[in-house]
């Protein structure tokens, strides 16, 4: 599993960035959607400078959220659970890529 993040490769398979915040977000929804983080289900990276994961977390269909890593750990039971989340397929990428 992956501890950095390729948000070149991130962004073409089409997530959002934000900007306004420290460390940068993205964000990434089914169909494209122009401001995902408003779309539920969705899901939120939070990365640093230097490329590394700092968290990524599902908010689904109900608006709660999960946190899929965080403090350099994944949450290997919540990624488990997160399987039948029609976001798994994006989840599984940013477990593999860098």
């Amino acid at each position: 599993m992956k501890t950095k993040i390729d948000k070149q490769k991130l962004l073409k398979r089409g997530w959002k960035e934000l900007f306004w915040t420290f460390p940068a977000e993205l964000f990434f929804a089914l169909d494209n959607h122009k401001e995902p983080w408003t779309k539920l289900p969705h899901l939120h990276i939070n990365y640093k400078v230097n490329r590394n994961l700092h968290s990524f977390t599902i908010k689904n269909e109900e608006g709660i959220n999960s946190t899929l890593f965080k403090n350099g750990a994944w949450n290997i039971k919540q990624v488990e659970a997160s399987k039948s989340s029609p976001l798994f397929k994006e989840i599984e990428f940013v477990l593999k890529s860098e």
